[in-house]
């Protein structure tokens, strides 16, 4: 039986009668607050009618001492528990930090090596404000960060950084810039990293969701657990919070339901190796190109690849064509070899003058040199700059790290490359097991890069799970976001004659007034009026909130189970390989839940729309990832409109080509 809790402790305040000081100007470690706050408390006759008072928690001999009842006053609770909490860890030697959220944030020391030293950071946020015999406090895993052991008179990077310690103590650079360079440890960035060799640890197999409960429960039990801060907070000794039976809620069995050929199945390999696909393209006339570079070991890695393809691997892989369904020939010019150190160059030289076959669709394998991440940041240039050259002739490309293809790991990546190529190719590998005829669905995601916002743009005209257009927009702003739904509304209405009876927006961010009423506009405009409704998806996944099964090993939750954590508008969705209490077979990610925020536009009431079914729908969406056999927690509408903006992002004009398969076929996974 499932035990779930929140990352939330509780403490009390023991005496809300305290001192504060107040004053009529600014002194050191004061606090500027509108006059309005202190209406309940006794103010030495100067400071009627004045609209701002200085006050502190510190004594000072220059300010008026003056009792406040912090029961009364509710808005001094925050700022007294923060003031309490940073002259406690400061005692115990830990560095602070006041973030942009209301929150304090602990550094507290791990190790060092000649390199660096390293920082397990830790957040602190409180929640309520209402009895002050229970309020709760937030506490979060922020990661690691690493400070360099030599000073940054001897570094002389080219990257910036944010952070950096001077005689043991943390400043901002923003707030403190930074004079003297010989006593000055910067905290390194992710460019500094790299331009230092600092390797970056994996995340493959590791559970990180453990090691999160593990830090945070560490944190809470050395520091907090039965503590009384400043004489006068007290911890509570039960941990973190136990949530009720009553606040957990299920996706609906029917939302982990996928369609193949002709049956249903809950299971992606299952179902794959039991029906096949959903929907297979026709490839009679489809023939394929190998790429790679002038070497040995590239040569023998294409080999390789094409026996694997052609004839499968014993046992584990059956070949393209039993597995997937696709016809796989090699074109009669089947290989382009790379010889300069300007692939990109060369490429497109011999694309110029390849001897193309009428009627032919020609799909590219690429043997790269650099393996990609989890991460999009860490593509490497190449990727997409062969990625457009391709694109501008039309064809279809599989990247694989050339390395990768001898290890005996291959067998599991085999499986995702062949339902990748599928789904390129315009074939469905499995859809949902679900449909509705009154439902639009449109995502938005976006990249930054180089102080700039780009948008991408996913219309799933169908809640089934099949994909109609894909685009990109140079500017996330209220304007381009406008102009995206605009386009995507007129290529249902005016293509496909499909007329919704309800918008449902899957955003990247939480959604503004002047966005709600630029989609209100955008509906008058082209003549719907109908409900919408935006859930704002965290596209990098809820650290702050999160919630653990305490009686399971690996401590996360079984996949489909959601809580509320705002009333009505916000939840935690966890979307993972742990689809029930008793399951057997091992788990190989660990994600962290989803955090899902319901916007209520002026124009739709709650009752228009089943919160729930929103929620079972983004669960839905995350099934029909077809970069991978394996479930991922991103619904599609984010993920897929993510990786466009951000191949637009690097490629030429910062646009698509302009090519159909560019905005239709998924040729980005």
């Amino acid at each position: 039986m499932s035990e779930y809790r929140i990352n939330k402790v509780h403490f009390k305040i023991l005496n809300p009668k305290i001192k504060i000081w107040v004053s009529k100007v600014l002194l050191p470690n004061f606090h500027k607050k509108k006059a309005i706050l202190f209406n309940t408390i006794l103010l030495p006759n100067e400071f009627i009618n004045l609209e701002y008072v200085y006050f502190s928690f510190d004594f000072n001999e220059n300010g008026f001492e003056v009792i406040l009842n912090i029961e009364e006053t509710k808005y001094f609770i925050k700022p007294y528990v923060e003031y309490l909490l940073t002259n406690y860890f400061n005692s115990k030697q830990l560095q602070i930090r006041h973030d942009f959220i209301q929150s304090l944030q602990v550094w507290h020391y791990l190790s060092a090596d000649n390199l660096t030293s390293v920082y397990d950071r830790f957040s602190l946020r409180q929640l309520t404000t209402s009895n002050i015999h229970k309020l709760e406090l937030l506490i979060s895993y922020d990661g690691k960060s690493l400070v360099s052991q030599k000073p940054l008179s001897e570094l002389s990077p080219n990257s910036h950084f944010s952070k950096y310690f001077q005689n043991n103590t943390l400043f901002d650079v923003r707030r403190n810039p930074v004079s003297e360079t010989p006593q000055t440890f910067p905290v390194l960035s992710i460019p500094m990293r790299k331009e230092m060799n600092i390797p970056f640890e994996g995340f493959a197999t590791k559970n990180t969701y453990l090691e999160y409960y593990k830090k945070i429960s560490t944190f809470y039990d050395t520091h907090l657990k039965n503590q009384t801060i400043g004489e006068n907070v007290l911890f509570y000794s039960e941990g973190f919070e136990q949530i009720d039976e009553i606040d957990i809620q299920k996706t609906k069995k029917i939302s982990n339901s996928l369609m193949f050929n002709g049956a249903s199945d809950f299971n992606i390999p299952t179902g794959l190796k039991k029906f096949g696909p959903y929907k297979i393209p026709q490839t009679d006339n489809l023939r394929f190109i190998f790429i790679y570079r002038k070497d040995e070991g590239h040569r023998k890695a294409a080999n390789q690849l094409y026996l694997c393809f052609k004839n499968g691997l014993a046992g584990t892989f059956p070949g393209l064509k039993d597995y997937v369904k696709i016809h796989f020939e090699l074109a009669e010019e089947n290989k382009i070899i790379l010889e300069s150190n300007d692939s990109i160059k060369e490429l497109t030289q011999k694309l110029e003058v390849y001897h193309y076959q009428a009627d032919i669709k020609y799909f590219a394998i690429y043997l790269t040199d650099h393996k990609k991440f989890e991460s999009l940041d860490d593509n490497d240039d190449e990727y997409y700059k062969i990625k457009y050259v391709l694109l501008q002739k039309e064809i279809l490309s599989q990247f694989i790290y050339y390395k990768n293809i001898e290890t005996q790991n291959f067998k599991f990546h085999l499986p995702n490359i062949a339902v990748a190529i599928l789904a390129k190719l315009g074939g469905i590998p499995w859809k949902l097991d679900t449909f509705s005829k009154d439902k639009m669905i449109v995502g938005f995601g976006v990249k930054r890069l180089n102080d700039n916002t780009y948008l991408g743009n996913t219309l799933c005209f169908k809640d089934d799970g099949e994909f109609y257009k894909f685009e990109t927009y140079l500017r996330a702003d209220i304007r381009t976001i406008g102009d995206a739904l605009r386009d995507s509304i007129n290529k249902v209405i005016n293509q496909e004659h499909f007329k919704p009876l309800q918008l449902i927006i899957h955003y990247y961010k939480t959604l503004s007034d002047e966005e709600a009423e630029e989609i209100e506009d955008v509906l008058k405009s082209v003549n719907l009026n109908i409900p919408f409704i935006v859930l704002t998806i965290n596209d990098t996944k809820s650290k702050d909130y999160l919630f653990f099964d305490v009686s399971s090993k690996d401590i996360m939750p079984v996949s489909g189970t959601v809580i509320e954590i705002k009333h009505k508008t916000e939840y935690l969705l966890a979307n993972n390989e742990r689809h029930s209490e008793t399951q057997q077979y091992s788990i190989r990610k660990f994600p962290f839940p989803l955090k899902i925020k319901v916007n209520k536009p002026n124009n739709t009431l709650y009752d228009v729309f089943d919160v729930k079914e929103l929620i079972d729908q983004v669960y839905s969406f995350s099934r029909i990832y077809w970069k991978s056999i394996n479930q991922v927690s991103l619904p599609v509408t984010i993920a897929y409109s993510k990786i466009v903006a951000d191949l637009a992002a690097h490629f030429p004009e910062h646009t698509l080509p302009e090519k159909e398969i560019a905005h239709s076929n998924l040729w980005f996974l």
